[in-house]
């Protein structure tokens, strides 16, 4: 009689061991799931403007014109200011052909004991070029005078990177003239 009650308890023993094998096994198979299902996914994308920060559930391939403008200051600041603040480092947004332009620009001032500075006041996009206004400051020891200038931009895609968040590269930079139209 012992005998089959020690049997009797040895099988309730494993009819629990059975149930907690298959409650394992289920939730292993959901954890499965779930994981592939969250691996399929299109990942989360977040962009930063400068500004705020957005987040998109796809890459899209148009940049928004927040995107485009805070991109527009880093590369006139870079390719063209006197004084470089210490976060622009101007070989990641411009050309080889835009630095050795900023050399040669900014030793040409030196030379003359001036220093300049460029304002961004508006922009207009087109495929890979953009039309930049903007208001060059230019001062000497003693004096400071304002121009306005309209630059015709060409860019260049590259990877994103810590120090080119835009993924954009400023490929060539051309003065347009102002056309002046007197209001009588």
């Amino acid at each position: 009689m012992k005998m089959n009650e020690n049997i009797l308890k040895k099988l309730e023993n494993l009819n629990g061991l059975k149930t907690l094998a298959i409650l394992s096994s289920v939730l292993c198979a959901t954890f499965a799931v779930s994981t592939l299902y969250l691996a399929m996914r299109d990942p989360v994308i977040i962009e930063r403007d400068g500004i705020t920060l957005t987040t998109k559930d796809k890459a899209g391939t148009e940049r928004t014109r927040a995107e485009l403008e805070g991109f527009m200051k880093l590369a006139l600041e870079a390719r063209f200011e006197s004084k470089l603040d210490s976060k622009v480092n101007s070989k990641s947004y411009l050309s080889m052909q835009m630095l050795k332009a900023r050399e040669l620009e900014q030793a040409d001032l030196k030379k003359s004991g001036l220093t300049q500075k460029m304002l961004l006041d508006s922009i207009s996009v087109s495929k890979n070029e953009m039309l930049v206004k903007v208001d060059r400051l230019v001062k000497s020891k003693n004096l400071s005078s304002v121009f306005p200038l309209l630059f015709k931009v060409k860019l260049d895609e590259t990877t994103r990177s810590g120090t080119n968040p835009y993924g954009l590269v400023l490929r060539e930079v051309t003065q347009v003239k102002i056309k002046k139209v007197l209001e009588e």
